[in-house]
């Protein structure tokens, strides 16, 4: 044991050796899934522990291929290279330790959260965001919406429900990034109209469960008036009524 922790420091030496000679991410990124069909797992490992520790140091324009595609590439490596998907919990696992002994910051608890997205362990965010709000509050508050989703998924509505003080206020916020994407949409970004109203139509319903969840119901009832008077379809009225029976069957 103790050969292999001397050992280890020289291992990522020669890690950041072999990509450090072009560290261009988008190159070490293209490099990482051609390693991968060739069968040369390590190489293809060693890519991709670099890329997660440095592209942003070098393009910050990478930050959501870094923890959406990248990820998922690395992800499945680890399908066919099990120490890839061994040094990929191992880097998430660090990250978390650091953050429960209150030691992290928003954008390691994002990467914590987007690596278990990848791995399927939504619910060790839940885990961690419980452990990060009982050591440090404030950086809870700051890493809310990025739990959010699994928050709600787990069916933590009362927690969730300390961060939405005011739910007309949220609803506004979620109108007002619809307004913005199909401002966006009518500029020439045509994809941005499915977006527009996939997005609304999510928000709002995870909003409406956490208020219905929470015993908001006053609450609940009026964001759900506001949303259909924004968008009254079959589609959003079938979505809302989901949520709602989510948030009955909370138990």
């Amino acid at each position: 044991m103790r050969l292999v922790l001397l050992l280890l420091p020289l291992w990522w030496a020669c890690c950041a050796t072999a990509v450090a000679a072009d560290p261009d991410p988008d190159k070490v990124l293209s490099e990482a899934k051609t390693l991968a069909r060739q069968g040369k797992y390590e190489e293809a490992l060693q890519k991709h522990l670099w890329y997660h520790d440095n592209a942003l140091k070098l393009m910050p324009s990478h930050a959501g291929v870094r923890l959406s595609f990248a990820l998922s590439d690395w992800v499945e490596l680890g399908r066919k290279y099990p120490k890839a998907k061994e040094a990929l919990v191992a880097t998430r696992d660090r990250n978390a330790t650091a953050l429960a002994n209150g030691k992290g910051w928003f954008d390691l608890f994002h990467d914590v959260t987007a690596i278990n997205r990848e791995l399927d362990e939504n619910a060790k965010t839940v885990q961690l965001f419980k452990a990060v709000r009982a050591k440090d509050p404030r950086l809870a508050a700051q890493c809310y919406h990025a739990a959010k989703d699994d928050l709600v998924a787990g069916r933590e509505y009362e927690l969730c429900s300390g961060y939405t003080p005011d739910a007309l206020k949220a609803f506004d916020r979620i109108q007002e990034m619809r307004e913005l994407n199909l401002k966006l949409a009518k500029d020439g970004v045509a994809s941005l109209k499915e977006f527009a109203d996939k997005s609304f139509t999510e928000e709002t319903c995870r909003l409406i469960e956490i208020l219905s969840g929470a015993n908001r119901k006053p609450d609940a009832e009026k964001v759900r008036e506001r949303a259909l008077a924004v968008r009254n379809d079959a589609g959003l009225r079938e979505a809302i009524e989901q949520a709602e029976k989510r948030a009955r069957h909370k138990d």
